[in-house]
């Protein structure tokens, strides 16, 4: 058998003890990775040539090809952190301060068409305050800059957020995804804020080609399903702010199409270019 997965740089350990324990044989892809093509055997046969990429036109959108979902890993939600100057400790209190000081706060992200930066156009339209989003050449500076006040808001992953937010460095006013984080119980979801529409994830998946087997399907979605339930596995991914997800192949393509075009309004609204 030889299966083709897409997949971000954390999801590959999963993917090779999975397909190990499987005895496939499999290339895995590291869009956006210097190591683009990390290949774990030599048997190549029937490998399908299509890739998924993010195009941008004259709006952003996804070019669809032809794989098909098979697991969502996991979630990843964000911090909306802002310096410890700004005088606010909640996200109502934050969309306040931006509703009386139209176009003074600066909402920092790490570069154009990220997912940082389609937070800051979501909470605009939703909230329909007037901030405004600055782009950074990456997580790091744009968190700097934070810290020092230079920006007042950014929705920053749980890894480069929430150590310094322990450390007193910044203040998490809300954080996004389905349930608050145990290491920061008191600071609110954002839906429970009362910004539901402006609620997001970032979330790792597997997707296979589309004519592969149901019963192949069948058995990757549940052996990724065991590997997703270990405990060092949780413990790890709980350590890097993930929260394993796991389910059908069904709902995750019902997911996958929800979030295109969730994702693809908020693109076109704010006309969102490659390039900003």
């Amino acid at each position: 058998m030889c299966a083709f997965f897409i997949l971000p740089v954390c999801s590959t350990a999963i993917a090779a003890d999975t397909l190990r324990g499987l005895h496939a044989s499999y290339a895995i892809d590291l869009p956006g990775n210097p190591i683009n093509s990390r290949l774990l055997s030599n048997d190549f046969t029937d490998m399908p040539d299509q890739q998924v990429s993010l195009g941008f036109q004259d709006h952003p959108i996804w070019i669809k090809v032809q794989i098909e979902p098979d697991q969502v890993q996991d979630d990843l939600a964000f911090l909306v952190i802002t310096p410890p100057s700004l005088p606010v400790k909640t996200m109502p209190e934050l969309i306040a301060l931006a509703k009386a000081k139209p176009g003074t706060l600066n909402c920092a992200h790490s570069g154009p068409g990220t997912t940082a930066h389609l937070g800051c156009e979501m909470l605009k339209s939703v909230a329909k305050i007037d901030i405004v989003s600055i782009p950074y050449k990456g997580t790091v500076p744009a968190i700097i800059d934070v810290v020092a006040g230079q920006a007042q808001l950014m929705f920053a992953v749980m890894q480069g957020g929430l150590p310094q937010v322990k450390a007193g460095k910044l203040k998490a006013v809300a954080i996004t995804g389905k349930k608050r984080h145990p290491s920061i119980p008191d600071v609110q979801t954002i839906s429970e804020a009362g910004y539901a529409g402006a609620d997001f994830v970032t979330w790792n998946g597997i997707h296979i080609p589309v004519k592969t087997p149901k019963p192949i399907v069948a058995k990757l979605n549940a052996e990724f399903d065991r590997i997703l339930k270990l405990p060092d596995v949780k413990e790890r991914m709980f350590e890097l702010g993930l929260d394993g997800v796991g389910g059908s192949a069904e709902s995750f393509g019902v997911f996958v199409q929800e979030d295109i075009a969730r994702w693809a309004k908020v693109i076109k609204e704010a006309n969102v270019k490659a390039e900003q």
